[in-house]
């Protein structure tokens, strides 16, 4: 009889080890936070900034797969973010100036968060092509013109700029007949939508007979765009002649171009 009790309390006692064995084992691969390189990080308009998520798990066991992670955004308006790959990688990408918290979540409540600040973005004028003067002849007349125009040396994102542009011509009628003659200036930047109230157009329409000089100068405020995802703001302006009959063509056109400056 004290045999058989003996032989179970240490049948009892074994499979409570055995147990308890495999309890530690499950636990010693649990989850139990994220970790990330760096907890908050600085950007400019148009980055992105890509981390892997580390798993912090029990008795620093070995995990079973890749546990899947979610990720918001506290202000998308500054900071978007999405999850890429297998591996689950918190891509960031920064679109307009400000600050937000990214937060990642795994296993249901296990959580970590990041910082993000964004700053506007700056550039500096890099170079300006396209010629400033042609001549040209169009229905019977001939017109000689001048593109000048005043573009900053540096833009930032969010920021508005005060920008002219002159075109100058002198249009000669070789028939002896009145020309009808449409000047246009043209601006656009190119890291948004070429849609209006970013193009801007100014005609005038001056007769040469035989001849006349005559210019048009248009001004307006040019706004950088404060989310321009990478874009190099670009401002292309150019005049175009009209002449009596026809589609106006292109005269004239100059592109100035900017580069980013890194923070």
């Amino acid at each position: 009889m004290l045999r058989t009790i003996w032989r179970s309390c240490a049948v009892a006692v074994f499979l409570l080890i055995v147990s308890s064995c495999k309890d530690d084992e499950a636990d010693a691969g649990r989850v139990e936070a994220l970790s990330f390189p760096s907890s908050s990080a600085t950007l400019n308009v148009g980055d992105t900034l890509r981390m892997v998520p580390g798993y912090v798990t029990t008795s620093g066991g070995a995990i079973v797969g890749t546990p899947a992670v979610e990720y918001t955004s506290s202000n998308p308006a500054v900071a978007t973010v999405e999850a890429k790959g297998s591996n689950y990688a918190m891509v960031i990408t920064a679109v307009g100036a400000g600050t937000s918290t990214i937060t990642a979540t795994c296993c249901g409540s296990i959580h970590a968060t990041i910082a993000v600040t964004v700053t506007g973005g700056t550039w500096v004028l890099d170079s300006i092509t396209g010629a400033s003067s042609a001549t040209w002849t169009e229905n019977g007349g001939t017109m000689s013109g001048v593109l000048q125009f005043n573009v900053p040396q540096q833009v930032s994102a969010g920021e508005s700029y005060p920008i002219s542009v002159t075109f100058a011509a002198t249009l000669t009628s070789n028939s002896g007949a009145a020309l009808r003659w449409n000047i246009d200036s043209y601006v656009t930047d190119l890291s948004r939508n070429l849609s209006a109230p970013y193009d801007k157009f100014d005609g005038k329409f001056i007769n040469a007979n035989p001849s006349v000089t005559d210019s048009i100068t248009t001004t307006w405020l040019w706004p950088v765009s404060a989310a321009v995802h990478g874009n190099l703001p670009t401002l292309i302006l150019q005049a175009r002649g009209d002449g009596s009959q026809g589609p106006p063509t292109t005269i004239l056109r100059r592109t100035a171009y900017y580069h980013k400056v890194m923070p």
